[in-house]
């Protein structure tokens, strides 16, 4: 293994700051302005930099992840291996965050991935296996919760796209509600995702970002990479918003590098095999059934 000298890290670190204090002043008034001075950087480099950014500030920030995500789908539309690698680091936090329950970096991450849904820069089968996985107990309350709030900020787009798959989400539901152990805050929420559905969604439009062109990506929920691992050194302690390190930043700096310079010598990513266009291991039918509830 190489050990990088001190201009190395010096020169990396440098690069890590100028792309998170970017990405972190972010606001809906300078989306065009940081999207320069980010590709003034070195983003092929300092890709892995840029993903944590986005995700560190999507939770010290969460007002600002729209405008967080319609900086993504600029990037991604000039260079989606970013677009990739962020999704990726996305859906691997989302399962994380399944397991010990952290319903407030679920909250979180879902709306950064509703928006980006949205953006055209993930399909909308990813979308709905995270919803299937949501809605897998019927008396799950807080995941109920985080289900319907994620239906708010995509639900436009799955109904307008694809709503013969939207309407396995709206199947599982009616189950959830008939089911005796379901709890009353629950059915409410239901009720209220039906009635915005007869309205077509009507107040939930998408504004998308003016791009010539989008890469959309096909990453499905039980997605495991053999390629970049995503060097995870970082936890986000949601009670006072410090980052705490659990790893020297000598090691950081050498294991962030050493995959930053691996990439940017060897180009893009090996291209991944086309995805099955359906929603696979989430067992929820057959893509062409088509949804009987139009507007």
């Amino acid at each position: 293994m190489n050990i990088m000298n001190d201009d190395e890290e010096y020169s990396w670190y440098d690069l890590k700051q100028k792309i998170t204090n970017i990405v972190k002043n972010i606001s809906p008034s300078n989306i065009q302005e940081t999207t320069k001075a980010l590709f003034v950087e070195d983003l092929v480099l300092g890709k892995s930099a840029f993903c944590r950014a986005i995700l560190e500030t999507s939770i010290d920030s969460p007002d600002s992840i729209p405008s967080l995500a319609s900086l993504v789908a600029s990037i991604n539309a000039r260079i989606p291996d970013i677009g990739f690698v962020l999704i990726k680091h996305i859906v691997m936090e989302l399962r994380s965050a399944f397991r010990p329950r952290d319903i407030d970096v679920l909250q979180i991450l879902s709306q950064l991935l509703g928006c980006l849904v949205n953006f055209r820069v993930v399909y909308d089968v990813l979308a709905v296996q995270f919803l299937l996985a949501l809605l897998k107990k019927n008396d799950d309350e807080d995941h109920i919760e985080v289900a319907v709030t994620f239906m708010l900020e995509c639900g436009y787009t799955l109904f307008k796209f694809t709503p013969s798959l939207l309407e396995f989400v709206f199947e599982r539901l009616i189950e959830i509600y008939h089911s005796g152990d379901t709890h009353k805050s629950s059915r409410q929420l239901i009720e209220s995702m039906f009635i915005i559905r007869r309205d077509c969604f009507s107040g939930f439009e998408v504004q998308r970002p003016e791009l010539e062109d989008q890469f959309t990506h096909e990453i499905p929920l039980d997605y495991v990479s053999d390629h970049e691992s995503l060097v995870d050194v970082l936890k986000v302690n949601l009670e006072n918003g410090n980052i705490c390190a659990e790893k020297s930043l000598k090691s950081v700096l050498h294991c962030e590098w050493e995959v930053a310079k691996s990439n940017h010598l060897c180009g893009w990513l090996e291209d991944e095999s086309s995805m099955e266009e359906s929603v696979g291991s989430c067992d929820i039918g057959d893509d062409d059934e088509v949804c009987s509830h139009s507007c």
